[in-house]
């Protein structure tokens, strides 16, 4: 008991009342053993025993208050993690809901880039065609021409039947080789 009595008077303890009922105890058991030594009056120790009953009652129900502040203190800092806890949460939530939103804007953007380019690759590909179909119409009216030119010039050349014909006109009808 005097170890705690001297933890209370250094002011390790936990409350001031308490140090005043260990006090309190002190001069009464100070008191009682001045009686009981002095006296062995049975009226006495009666009384310090009612006194010592008030003391420990006194004292329990000190502890149950102190322990009763103490729960009271750890519920609330349990409502005050939780609410902490429940914040945390709500932002990291507004933090998902926001990167969600985010990646559904840049998925937008990236599948509208997309579209533009095919479409401009479509573009490129109908300009492509196009100009091959024109190079192939360009290319067959040149055949047609080129075969007609042929044909023309074909006119003139010499066949199996207009040969001998041809032989015998030039031989009727002799041309230098060498203009005088």
């Amino acid at each position: 008991m005097s170890g705690t009595l001297q933890r209370l008077r250094q002011g390790q303890g936990r409350c001031q009342q308490l140090l005043s009922l260990s006090n309190w105890h002190e001069q009464a058991m100070g008191a009682a053993q001045q009686q009981a030594r002095g006296l062995a009056d049975q009226a006495a120790a009666v009384a310090f025993s009612k006194q010592r009953k008030g003391f420990q009652s006194s004292l329990s129900e000190l502890r149950k208050q102190w322990a009763k502040e103490r729960q009271e203190k750890e519920e609330a800092q349990a409502a005050a993690e939780l609410a902490e806890r429940t914040a945390r949460e709500a932002a990291k939530a507004q933090r998902a809901q926001q990167d969600i939103a985010a990646k559904a804007a840049r998925l937008a953007d990236y599948q509208e880039q997309q579209a533009r380019e095919k479409e401009a690759r479509l573009a490129a590909k109908a300009e492509r065609l196009k100009r091959a179909e024109l190079r192939a119409d360009i290319l067959e009216v040149a055949r047609q021409q080129r075969r007609l030119g042929l044909v023309r010039q074909s006119a003139h050349w010499v066949t199996e039947q207009t040969l001998d014909q041809r032989i015998e006109q030039a031989l009727d009808n002799p041309l230098p080789l060498h203009a005088e």
